[in-house]
C-alpha cells in the first residue's frame, strides 16, 4: 500500500505548484475542477460553509485520502470529504472538525471501476485557518510521493515574512487598501516622478523595492494603474498616466517579478480619490496631490502564476 503523505497546513504561498489554488475551485457540480497530478488540494478556510467540487480520473483500486486542518486554537473548524456516485449521491464520506490548532485524519475508499469520479469538499472556519486534502493510493498511482510542506515552523516563517513586508510598506509610506479580491498598494506619484515626467526618480527604488517584496509574498496577478490630478487636458493626462504606469511595471519586472504577472494601464484624471477643487471652485492642492498616484493592484482572487520570481526576501 502506498505511503500516505504527512500533512502540515501552511499559508497559500508555501504550496507552490504542488496543489490546486483556492481561486480555481469550482462550486458547481456541473463543472468540477480537475485535481492536479500531485493529488493535493489546499486553501484557506471560509467563514461561511463553502462546498467545492473536484474530478479525478481514478483506476480500480484503493483511493487513499488524508484531511488536515490548521488554525487558531479554540476556533471551530470543519473539513469534510465526500466521494459521489454517478447519480451525485454520497457514496463514501468522512470529516474532521473541532477547535484544536491542528487536526488530521485518514481513510481509504474502494474504487470498483476505472473512470471519472466526483469529490465534494466542504470547508468552514476562521479565514486565518487553512485546510489540505491529499489523494493517492492504487486508484491514483501517478500522484507520486509529493506532499504539502511538512514544517509548521516554515509556515510560521512565511507568515512572519508577509507581516514584515506589510510593516515595510507602511514605513515606505505606501497605503494598502484591501477589498474582496484586491489589495491596492497606493503610492503618491510625487514620490516616484519629477513634475511632468514619466521616468522614475533616482530615489524611487527606496519605495518601489518595498512594493516588490510584498508582491513576492504571493504569485497573484498584478496590475499597475496610473492616475493624475485634474489639471490639464484629458488627452495629456491619459498619456502621462499610461507612461507612468508602464514605467513602474518595467521596474517591477527588472526586480524579478515575472513579466507574465504584471500589466499596466493609465486612467488619466477620470478616477480621482479626492476633490481637485474646493466647494467654492478654488484649487485644492492637497486633493490634487492625492489624485496624482500609482496603484499596484494585486488580484487576490486570480490563480497564481508559476513560481518564476526571484526570491528577494531570502537575500
Amino acid at each position: 500500500m502506498k505511503r500516505l503523505f504527512f500533512l502540515a497546513l501552511v499559508t497559500n504561498a508555501l504550496f507552490g505548484s504542488l496543489a490546486i489554488e483556492a481561486s480555481t475551485f469550482s462550486t458547481s457540480i456541473m463543472h468540477p475542477a480537475p485535481v492536479e497530478p500531485s493529488g493535493v488540494i489546499r486553501g484557506p478556510l471560509t467563514t461561511a460553509k463553502t462546498t467545492y467540487y473536484f474530478s479525478i480520473g481514478a483506476q480500480a483500486g484503493e483511493l487513499l485520502t488524508q484531511l488536515a486542518l490548521q488554525g487558531t486554537q479554540g476556533a471551530e473548524k470543519q473539513l469534510q470529504l465526500e466521494l459521489l456516485d454517478n447519480n451525485a449521491r454520497v457514496q463514501e464520506s468522512y470529516w474532521i472538525h473541532g477547535g484544536d490548532v491542528s487536526s488530521e485524519a485518514t481513510r481509504s475508499f474502494p474504487i470498483d471501476l476505472t473512470g471519472r469520479r466526483i469529490l465534494r469538499v466542504i470547508v468552514q472556519g476562521p479565514e486565518t485557518g487553512n485546510f489540505c486534502v491529499v489523494l493517492g493510493g492504487s486508484a491514483l498511482p501517478t500522484t507520486g510521493d509529493q506532499e504539502c510542506r511538512s514544517s509548521i515552523e516554515k509556515a510560521n516563517d512565511d507568515r512572519s515574512r508577509e507581516e514584515i513586508a506589510t510593516t515595510d510598506l507602511r514605513a515606505a509610506k505606501i497605503e494598502v487598501i484591501e477589498s474582496q479580491c484586491e489589495q491596492r498598494l497606493r503610492i503618491g506619484a510625487d514620490v516616484l516622478f519629477d513634475f511632468d515626467k514619466a521616468e522614475t526618480r533616482s530615489d524611487a527604488p527606496a519605495t518601489l523595492d518595498q512594493a516588490v517584496k510584498y508582491i513576492q509574498t504571493s504569485h497573484h496577478a498584478v496590475r499597475v494603474e496610473g492616475h493624475t490630478d485634474g489639471k490639464g487636458t484629458d488627452a495629456y493626462n491619459q498619456v502621462l498616466s499610461e507612461k507612468r504606469a508602464e514605467s513602474v511595471r518595467r521596474y517591477l519586472t527588472r526586480q524579478g517579478v515575472a513579466s507574465a504577472r504584471v500589466t499596466s494601464r493609465g486612467f488619466g484624471k477620470i478616477r480621482p480619490v479626492a476633490p481637485n477643487t474646493h466647494s467654492d471652485g478654488s484649487d485644492d492642492p492637497e486633493g490634487r496631490q492625492k489624485n496624482r498616484r500609482v496603484e499596484i493592484v494585486i488580484d487576490t482572487c486570480a490563480g497564481t502564476q508559476a513560481a518564476s520570481d526571484k526570491e528577494l526576501l531570502t537575500k
